[in-house]
């Protein structure tokens, strides 16, 4: 229900910005100003780049020129997240914690390489697509050891506002968008095989693929879907070439279910939880400009 809601806001939030991207477009395929000059001659009053042209759209000659000419956008980023929510005072009950001993989640690989791709419908508005990767190292109650890490990953799209600023090479945003998450987890080996302790497994030999108890224990992580929240400013800083700053907030909880396999198939389910992903993330990305 919830995702459903989600949804319907943020394609809500589409309609009311799409009048702007049909006046936009209607300007930008006006006949050209009296005296012949063209889009093409007009960029060139601006040479901060050693005398290339102005970031405004091209002339509209063709479809590179009407469609990607200044509108397309493809690169790397890399960027930084910090989880919101990282510690429950469950205690030893269970009841209150994520789920089950595991109270505390701490980023791990929280620097990341990252594609992004973003294409600019007019003047003040653009789409972005890019993929996010979130990974969390668990801890248990009273230990310094967890069961494993918990990863949530996939791709978020963005819409963004803009107001471009001096001719174009200074462009604040604005972004709203949704973000489909798949979930896992990695089980440390000696909780994954039914081992009491790290200690224990080390003792037996750690051999990855020996069951200790008659059961394995496994953690089934899943799927989420959530809004997105982005500011940032571009600049361009070469005709072709593009510097985008950006922080960006994703509310993503992914449910869990702690559950025991038995050698010849058969599962067990042992209790529910959840892993609250939410999270704030720094980036920098450079692109290449169509």
């Amino acid at each position: 229900m919830h995702d459903v809601r989600r949804l319907r806001l943020f394609f809500f939030l589409c309609a009311l910005v799409f009048p702007v991207f049909v006046r936009g477009e209607a300007s930008e395929g006006a006949s050209p100003p009296p005296g012949g000059e063209t889009s093409r001659s007009l960029q060139g009053r601006w040479r901060g780049d050693g005398g290339e042209a102005a970031p405004e759209l091209e002339d509209r000659n063709g479809f590179y020129g009407r469609y990607l000419a200044n509108r397309l956008a493809i690169g790397l980023g890399v960027s930084s997240f910090a989880l919101r929510e990282k510690q429950r005072d469950g205690g030893s009950d269970r009841h209150g914690n994520f789920i089950g001993l595991i109270n505390h989640l701490d980023e791990a690989n929280p620097v990341g390489v990252f594609p992004t791709c973003r294409y600019r419908f007019c003047r003040n508005l653009g789409m972005e697509l890019t993929m996010s990767r979130v990974e969390a190292e668990t801890t248990n109650f009273g230990s310094s050891e967890g069961d494993g890490k918990v990863v949530a990953q996939g791709p978020i799209v963005n819409l963004i506002l803009e107001c471009p600023l001096w001719d174009g090479r200074v462009t604040p945003y604005a972004g709203i968008g949704y973000t489909y998450q798949s979930g896992s987890f990695e089980e440390r080996p000696w909780w994954h095989l039914d081992y009491p302790s790290p200690e224990r497994y080390a003792a037996g030999g750690a051999t990855k693929n020996t069951l200790h108890g008659i059961h394995y224990r496994e953690m089934e992580v899943s799927d989420d879907t959530g809004p997105v929240y982005s500011l940032g400013v571009r600049t361009r800083i070469h005709r072709n070439a593009e510097l985008d700053l950006m922080v960006r907030y994703a509310d993503i909880t992914c449910d869990a279910e702690f559950v025991f396999r038995y050698p010849d198939g058969t599962r067990e389910h042992s209790r529910s939880g959840e892993f609250p992903l939410a999270n704030t993330t720094c980036g920098a990305s450079l692109r290449f400009v169509f």
